[in-house]
């Protein structure tokens, strides 16, 4: 309507079209600036813990000393529909108890050498009725499982500015209860009763200082284009970052994947068909191409910062793959490569592996048991329940026990194993299995 056509001395036409097209700029205008304050987040003056209740007694506790992300809301003190980007570096997880740090970053915890980031993405932020308090919904991906999650989100009365370097800084404190198996962290000891040695819930107890930042992130969600696989093709390299740094980029399922050669692989998502953004930080990359279209370097900005990187080769940085199968199964630690194997879904190497381990040690019921396991899962229930019986039935200390069993199959449930073969064992070994199995989903 207010495109029509007027004539330029029509002041009767001219100043209704005026009003409307000037009421269209300031509604476009305010509706860009929506989303458009940007947070960078302050992990040397917060907290990222966690608790889980021991023995029922009490909490053990935890933190992550380093974390990164960004934020974006519609203005300085309202967070309403705020998108978070937080990434957690499981390891810098540091516990209570000295040199407990090991333990929760080896396969049976968090597996830090697989899995070395946490990534938490919002989808929802809603005020509740308390003032400054927010319902913040999203998803957590741990060990490569994404759940979602509610967390409660308590800001603080208003913003701060920081005397010290003159930022504007605000803060949250972040609470919500996630369950370790929904992840499958750690392990599932019982004590007498039957309740669990380390409890299945976990609390997440942050405190998160932001500071704006005096540029627009983008972020994930928000300000992604789709940039065509033959154009991703063409960033795909190694690009000199100096001191012995190299940034790799690789490209798989029409997406964009950078890597330094210290830190670990991340997607990175594209403004245009040049520039691209890491999701939880706020660095930037423009991909620079010469007159006949070849790409040769990268520039990394991250506001008004700027460092060039020379393209050194065409080939994106090759995986490591640690090699763990020994040579010989002679000089096998039989009881852990056979781990290995049933951890890896592999059961008829598993089987393999307890079979020659027995035939050097008959009695061990360690192997015993993990190639009752193997068979259980292959399909093979009739041979994997003879030998639970028969293991059940000795003396100890070599003995099978109804503990051990539940703790397996608790461990096996939440590792997302056919929980349909360690059901029917327990039917059919007469046991009834604990009340952490059954909630297990």
């Amino acid at each position: 309507m207010i495109l029509r056509e007027y004539k330029s001395g029509d002041k009767a036409n001219k100043m209704p079209f005026l009003k409307k097209l000037y009421g269209l700029i300031f509604v476009l205008t305010a509706l860009s600036l929506t989303g458009q304050v940007s947070w960078k987040i302050d992990p040397t003056h917060g907290h990222f813990g966690f608790a889980i209740k021991y023995m029922m007694l009490g909490d053990y506790e935890g933190q992550f000393k380093s974390y990164d992300g960004k934020i974006n809301s519609k203005s300085e003190n309202d967070f309403t529909d705020a998108v978070f980007n937080i990434v957690i570096d499981i390891n810098s997880v540091s516990a209570q108890v000295s040199g407990h740090e090991d333990m929760l970053k080896n396969r049976n915890f968090f597996d830090a050498i697989m899995y070395p980031a946490a990534f938490f993405r919002s989808t929802s932020m809603k005020p509740t009725a308390t003032r400054g308090t927010y319902e913040l919904e999203g998803e957590l991906t741990i060990r490569g499982i994404s759940k979602k999650i509610k967390l409660l989100a308590i800001g603080a009365n208003k913003p701060i500015t920081n005397p010290y370097f003159n930022s504007t800084n605000y803060g949250f404190m972040i609470s919500g209860t996630i369950k370790r198996s929904d992840y499958g962290i750690g392990n599932y000891d019982l004590l007498d009763g039957g309740e669990l040695v380390l409890d299945d819930a976990v609390k997440i107890a942050c405190t998160l200082i932001i500071k704006k930042s005096d540029y627009s992130i983008p972020m994930a969600g928000i300000n992604k284009a789709t940039i065509d696989e033959k154009i991703l093709a063409k960033f795909v390299g190694q690009y000199d970052y100096g001191k012995n740094a190299i940034l790799s980029i690789s490209t798989t399922q029409g997406k964009l994947f950078a890597k330094v050669t210290t830190g670990y692989i991340k997607e990175i998502f594209p403004l245009n068909d040049s520039k691209f953004f890491y999701e939880f930080s706020e660095y930037e990359l423009e991909f620079i191409k010469d007159a006949t279209g070849k790409i040769t370097k990268v520039i990394r900005t991250r506001g008004s910062e700027r460092f060039e990187a020379p393209k050194i080769n065409d080939t994106p940085e090759p995986v490591k793959i640690n090699v763990t199968k020994k040579d010989s199964l002679a000089e096998a630690n039989y009881n852990e490569d056979a781990w290995q194997a049933i951890m890896s879904k592999n059961y008829l190497e598993t089987i393999a592996i307890c079979v020659k381990g027995l035939e050097k040690e008959p009695e061990d019921f360690n192997l015993k048991t993990k190639l009752a396991h193997a068979y259980l899962f292959s399909g093979e229930s009739a041979k994997a329940i003879k030998i639970y019986k028969e293991e059940l039935s000795k003396q100890p200390p070599k003995a099978l026990s109804t503990r051990t069993l539940q703790e397996d199959f608790t461990f096996f449930k939440s590792r997302k194993f056919a929980s349909e073969f360690t059901d029917k064992a327990f039917q059919e070994l007469g046991l009834i299995p604990n009340k952490t199995y059954n909630a297990i989903k």
